[in-house]
């Protein structure tokens, strides 16, 4: 009986020991000696390239570059996901180490704010960083003036590249087509200036078009693509008059003394009697 026991365990630790350890490649595929290491599944296993990981069984998607131990990272955890596979690292440091620049990756979401499961994907910051709501963005540490609503998956666009700005964050897409896949009415959208027309940062806001959509000057209104008769400055503001001010205290100033008069006449007229 204590023999049986004993081999049981035995093969119980076999069992949990090769668990434990990473798939080995296949000698029957070859690969070359390019040494560009990948770390693939939730064991982080490492190979020595891409080819060795497939040899092991892992797919493309289940890998991620691995830190170069050439570069010294400070152990600052601020964590980012980088590239189609979201592969996570410590911080941009680690990122760069791997390969990846800066404009690959995104804030990963703290996992210390609980989200609910709704899909309402966002794009937010300058790499248009995708998270499925707006609390998951939140938890990446972005404001919701940062992010835009994303173009839903469903509504095919052509290629046509008419940007609009949309909404109070205004928000860019290729045309308006994307826009309303986003969840915005061609109300809420205005052209957006192009990049190739050179205007001044001169102040004197115009109004354009039926939106009644708002530039910074004439010449950004025209790189909108609006004429000059579709724009129009907003009516000048009527001046306050300061003498107002000084009426109104005149006046209360009168009233005052006025009924300090009566006051006084029918305290004086009480005297008297």
């Amino acid at each position: 009986m204590k023999l049986v026991s004993a081999l049981f365990m035995t093969m119980v630790a076999v069992t949990v020991a090769q668990e434990e350890e990473c798939p080995v490649a296949t000698v029957a595929t070859p690969c070359t000696a390019d040494y560009t290491p990948v770390q693939c599944g939730p064991k982080s296993c490492e190979y020595s390239n891409l080819c060795g990981a497939e040899a092991a069984g892992f797919a493309e998607a289940d890998c991620c570059p691995a830190l170069s131990d050439e570069v010294m990272c400070t152990m600052e955890y601020v964590p980012v996901q980088c590239g189609a596979n979201k592969c996570t690292y410590s911080n941009q440091c680690g990122a760069t180490s791997a390969g990846f620049q800066e404009t690959d990756c995104c804030p990963a979401q703290s996992e210390d704010v609980m989200c609910t499961m709704e899909y309402a994907p966002v794009q937010c910051g300058a790499n248009k960083c995708m998270y499925s709501n707006q609390c998951g963005a939140g938890a990446a540490g972005f404001q919701e003036t940062d992010c835009c609503p994303a173009a839903s998956e469903d509504v095919v666009c052509t290629a046509d590249y008419s940007p609009v700005q949309c909404g109070a964050n205004q928000c860019m897409y290729s045309n308006q087509c994307g826009a309303g896949a986003a969840g915005f009415q061609e109300t809420d959208c205005c052209p957006a200036p192009s990049p190739d027309v050179a205007c001044t940062m001169d102040y004197r806001p115009v109004f354009c078009g039926a939106n009644n959509c708002e530039y910074s000057n004439q010449c950004v209104g025209e790189a909108a693509g609006f004429a000059a008769d579709d724009c129009e400055e907003p009516a000048p503001q009527p001046l306050q008059n300061t003498n107002e001010g000084e009426s109104n205290e005149e006046s209360s100033s009168s009233k005052m003394g006025a009924a300090f008069a009566m006051a006084s006449v029918a305290v004086y007229t009480a005297l008297v009697v």
